[in-house]
């Protein structure tokens, strides 16, 4: 039961993620304040529980004094490239001004998800990779506190459940959430449209790091579109790698995936700069061709390691 329970959690953080179309009063204010959208503004307010009130008195007080104040609001909702609200230290920090009080976050002391799971499963270090797999997926500021709970939850009681006429054993908490987070599936689809999370990668730097897997960029986000509002079946792994070749300091990244099946064959793709350790720079997000990319980061990467 737990496993179904957690799967529905990512199943319903995805959707949310990827959801378009809504709207409200609220967006419309803000939308009419500083442009960008109506329904980006709503989404916006939705997928990082923004007190939507609170960042409504915060433009009305400060555009008099400071009328170019709309444009930094509207980037920052946005998430563009190219501006401010490309810079995720600088967006985060925006959005926790107006986020609304989580109550488990008042209960449990914890700022956010990520930090109650790096607290509670510091023993797990595995663990916690595959955790910050989901994260990646869904978003930091999705990932709640009462989400962590739950999870702290499941590594904390699952080695004592045991199957029906098998021999008993410990069961290894990386290997079950392994299991879970493997594959997903997203019912109606909606296709990710770069750029309205993590900045959409600069074409011509995709271009010199994966020449192949860029010229596909277009059509694969094209034709991933057909299944939108259908049942997708996704399938997520990432890489870590480094360009091929002698130069010293060469970059480490990260290239997590999203493989959508249903024979689309295209994947989302999200690189992180890893170089200097930590959760990484945002270098931006595609489609691409699944096959062209399974083949070409063979020949231009060094594999340092694979999590799936």
């Amino acid at each position: 039961m737990k496993k179904l329970q957690l799967q529905q959690i990512i199943k319903e953080e995805v959707k949310a993620v990827m959801s378009e179309g809504r709207s409200s009063e609220d967006g419309y204010s803000i939308h009419a304040m500083v442009g960008g959208g109506q329904d980006r503004a709503q989404d916006f307010i939705d997928d990082n529980n923004i007190d939507a009130q609170k960042l409504i008195d915060y433009i009305k007080q400060n555009i008099r004094t400071n009328p170019a104040i709309k444009y930094d609001v509207r980037d920052y909702i946005s998430g563009a490239s190219g501006t401010v609200g490309a810079e995720k230290n600088l967006r985060d920090k925006f959005i926790k001004q107006f986020q609304k009080a989580s109550p488990m976050k008042e209960v449990s002391g914890f700022s956010s998800g990520k930090q109650f799971i790096d607290i509670k499963l510091q023993k797990y270090p595995k663990a916690i990779a595959k955790v910050d797999e989901l994260i990646a997926m869904i978003g930091e500021s999705k990932f709640t506190v009462e989400m962590a709970e739950w999870v702290d939850d499941f590594f904390n009681n699952a080695h004592y459940e045991r199957p029906i006429a098998e021999r008993v054993r410990r069961i290894s908490v990386e290997e079950e959430i392994k299991k879970i987070l493997k594959e997903y599936t997203s019912n109606p689809f909606k296709a990710i449209v770069p750029g309205s999370g993590r900045p959409a990668i600069d074409p011509a730097f995709f271009a010199k790091l994966m020449p192949k897997s860029a010229r596909t960029s277009k059509e694969a986000y094209a034709r991933i579109q057909q299944w939108n509002g259908k049942s997708m079946s996704v399938y997520s792994q990432y890489f870590e790698v480094t360009p091929n070749g002698n130069m010293p300091n060469r970059p480490i990244y990260q290239l997590h995936q999203q493989q959508y099946g249903g024979g689309s064959n295209v994947t989302f793709l999200t690189i992180l700069d890893v170089t200097d350790g930590g959760r990484g720079k945002d270098v931006g997000v595609c489609y691409v061709d699944t096959k062209v990319f399974l083949q070409e980061y063979k020949v231009v990467f060094q594999l340092i390691k694979q999590v799936s």
